[in-house]
Parts: C-alpha cells; sequence; structure tokens
C-alpha cells in the first residue's frame, strides 16, 4: 500500500510541475552519492494555472492557491511575479510571520490597498482558523486522498462573513491521475452520505 501511495504522489507531481521530482541515489551504506532531477520543465496544468490566475487579477479578483507540492507553488511564483502580480506564499519554509499575510486576505481585516493579489500556499500550511475570505476565487490545484482537505480548504474563504459567492476551480488533466483522483473523492463523498443516510 505504501509503495502504491508513492506511485500515485509521483504521478500527481508529474501532472503538477514535473521538474520538482528529485530522487536520492544512495550507496549500499545509506550515503546519498547522486540526486537526479526530473528535467522536463513543462505543464500543461502549470500553464493554466498562470493564465487563469493573470485574468482574474486583471478583472481585480484575489485568488487563494493550495497545492501539495511545494515546487509547484514555487514555479507558479516565478511566473507570477514575471508577470508583475503580488504574490505571498505559505509553505513553512519561509521565516515570519504569517498573521500580516492573514490579515492582508480576511475580510474583517483587509486594507483598502491589499498587499498582496495571490495566495500560494500548501494544505497542511493553513490551518482552520485562518479567515481568506477577501478572495473570492480558490484554485485546488491538486487534491488529497481525503476529500474533507477540499472542504477544509474551501472552508477559508467560504465564511459567515463572506458577502460574495466565492468560486472554486478544480483543475483536471484528463487521462491521468486527476481523473483517478477526483473518482476516488466521489467515492468517498458518496459513502459517507450513503452512512448518514442510515444512521
Amino acid at each position: 500500500i505504501v509503495s502504491q501511495l508513492a506511485i500515485m504522489t509521483r504521478q500527481a507531481q508529474v501532472v503538477s510541475w514535473p521538474a520538482g521530482i528529485s530522487f536520492e541515489l544512495k550507496d549500499d551504506e545509506g550515503e546519498v552519492v547522486e540526486v537526479v532531477k526530473f528535467d522536463v520543465h513543462q505543464s500543461v496544468k502549470m500553464d493554466w494555472a498562470e493564465s487563469t490566475i493573470q485574468e482574474l487579477v486583471e478583472e481585480d479578483e484575489r485568488v487563494i492557491f493550495f497545492s501539495r507540492f511545494k515546487p509547484a507553488i514555487y514555479e507558479l511564483k516565478n511566473r507570477l511575479e514575471k508577470l508583475g502580480i503580488s504574490v505571498a506564499v505559505i509553505t513553512g519554509d519561509e521565516k515570519g510571520e504569517r498573521a500580516p499575510i492573514f490579515d492582508d486576505f480576511d475580510l474583517k481585516t483587509a486594507p483598502t490597498n491589499p498587499k498582496y493579489q495571490v495566495l500560494l500556499a500548501t494544505y497542511q500550511t493553513v490551518g482552520e482558523s485562518a479567515n481568506l475570505n477577501a478572495a473570492r476565487h480558490m484554485v485546488l490545484y491538486d487534491r488529497f486522498w481525503n476529500p474533507g482537505n477540499d472542504d477544509q480548504a474551501i472552508g477559508r474563504i467560504d465564511r459567515i462573513n463572506s458577502i460574495d459567492q466565492a468560486t472554486i476551480h478544480l483543475p483536471q488533466v484528463e487521462k491521468t491521475i486527476d481523473d483517478y483522483m477526483v473518482e476516488l473523492i466521489s467515492e468517498k463523498r458518496k459513502i459517507v452520505a450513503d452512512f448518514s443516510d442510515t444512521a
């Protein structure tokens, strides 16, 4: 099972941003002798994310983007900044307080002229209490096995004091691991719904 999950995670990385994949080759003693990187710097999904976010920002929309993979986040950050888009990043690698970023995206505390147009984050680093509802668009770039992770992320912009309807973008590359993840999440939601109906 662990091997299968590892393979599926790699498949998701290939779709998200293949150049972010690296392998450590070790000798018999377990020492790393070489790091091999996947030298493919193309992704239709990454191109879609870049152009979609650019279009939304040009329409004065703010965007929250979640991914499981830090390399995809950093690649998108570089692309968006080259377009002149102001980007905040929360992956757990950065130093400093997150509170100013959260305040910038919280409808209750957001300034009239916010500092950031886009927030890029990993699912694990933005917790339950974060209000990010000054943004009305969210991209769930890649999906977790557990549909609760989607719900948790969506809950960051779908808050009680939200004014406008949030739009959730779920990019899916056909005939890839994305198709499998959509089916898996749908099946898990159905199992929970069926269990709730019988309880």
